[in-house]
């Protein structure tokens, strides 16, 4: 049922206010959106139901010799008095549905002392308005490290979500000795706005400098240059660097050209094989060779080819105990990057082993020397060897940036 509220202003000094209704259509589901009856005029009159009169709480600020604020009061009251001295008054009166504005209208009167005073208060539907977003600081949005990977979207708040691009460019992860900008773009939540936020409002964790336009929510965020890593550093993947090539190598994975390799911090936590136990029921053998894994019996062994190797291992071989487990390695910082290191990246952390931490004697690299053979090495006196793939050796994960 529909009803119009209305309120009694006493007189004698007690004013009274009445909110007349009239033509307003029913809330849709809860209430949260209203269908506006537009009669002769551009404003429908404020009229709820029962339901959402239950929510609703009313503020009223009378203004004239003096000013007199009431309320807000509690949800559902249909009553709003003041006691004012005589003179000429106006009173504006707003309703709130669940703490936001809903509805207003406003009306001028003269408060007569001896006389009892009631005053028609026309309450017109405003649309339930959005709040200006608050939240000042942009969580997620991390300072940019070398060899880390960029973030693509904020944390969401309670009040907007957003997306991140980066300036310039990030394919995998941060170069070094690059200062990058972040342009972030936020959009507001239901029931909250971005008109009313004010210019150079939001602010980023670790950023040099943060801006926006007023009332707009793409975010330019400035930061420091990053890093240049030297051989021993802890890597961003939480490992140790142990290799370094500030000239680049390309990673013949997906040709990116990269600086460093990182160990990851310890070995698998049990020594595996190289190939599952199913691999050699499923191959054919003409001249030594694997027809459905002829392009890992190419036998990469070079720095940068690691993670090529991985893949196609992989490839052939989905249940590759040690391939499989370097790819599965998130690390301390959840990096999804990690790979089987090839004959000369296994030769490279053999020879940083002590600052990386190795105690594992025999270790496979991703390097195969024939259908039934992978490389490995001997990491008590550098020795390179094969090894039937099979057999089970120490794994150490690494990573290229």
């Amino acid at each position: 049922m529909k009803r119009s509220i209305f309120a009694l202003l006493a007189v004698f000094a007690l004013l009274a206010v009445v909110f007349m209704g009239g033509c307003f259509s029913q809330l849709a589901e809860d209430g949260a959106t209203i269908t506006i009856q537009v009669g002769g005029g551009s404003r429908a009159v404020f009229t709820p139901d029962d339901a959402t009169m239950a929510r609703i709480s009313f503020t009223a600020i009378f203004t004239g010799p003096s000013i007199v604020t009431v309320g807000p009061t509690a949800p559902g009251t249909r009553t709003i008095s003041a006691s004012v001295e005589p003179g000429r008054w106006n009173v504006t009166v707003t309703a709130y549905l669940d703490g936001k504005v809903y509805a207003e209208g406003s009306a001028s009167f003269e408060a007569r002392a001896g006389q009892r005073n009631r005053v028609p208060v026309t309450i017109w539907h405003a649309g339930v308005k959005d709040t200006v977003i608050s939240i000042a600081a942009i969580p997620g949005v991390t300072v940019p490290a070398t060899g880390a990977a960029p973030a693509t979207a904020i944390t969401e708040t309670a009040q907007y979500t957003g997306t991140v691009t980066w300036d310039p460019a990030v394919s995998e992860t941060y170069e070094f000795s690059t200062q990058y900008t972040a342009t972030i773009t936020l959009s507001a939540k239901a029931g909250y706005t971005l008109q009313g936020v004010e210019a150079n409002f939001f602010t980023v964790a670790g950023a040099t400098t943060v801006s926006n336009s007023a009332g707009t929510g793409v975010v330019t965020a400035v930061f420091p240059v990053t890093p240049v890593l030297n051989l021993d550093d802890t890597g961003p993947g939480g490992g140790k660097i142990f290799y370094v090539n500030l000239d680049g190598f390309t990673m013949t994975y997906n040709n990116q050209i990269c600086h460093y390799l990182e160990a990851a911090p310890a070995d698998m936590p049990e020594l595996l094989a190289w190939a599952s136990s199913g691999y050699y029921a499923n191959i054919d053998i003409i001249d030594n060779t694997n027809i459905s894994n002829a392009e890992v019996c190419k036998g990469k062994t070079g720095i940068g080819t690691g993670r090529e190797n991985t893949a196609l291992i992989l490839a052939t071989d989905a249940n590759a105990p040690a391939a499989k487990a370097c790819t599965g390695y998130r690390g301390p910082d959840n990096l999804a990057d990690w790979f089987l290191p090839s004959m000369d990246e296994l030769n490279m952390l053999y020879e940083n082993k002590d600052s990386v931490g190795i105690t594992g004697t025999h270790y496979h690299s991703s390097s195969q020397y024939s259908w039934s053979m992978a490389r490995n090495q001997d990491f008590r006196d550098g020795e390179q060897g094969i090894i039937v793939k099979t057999n089970k050796d120490s794994v150490r994960a690494i990573r290229a940036f």
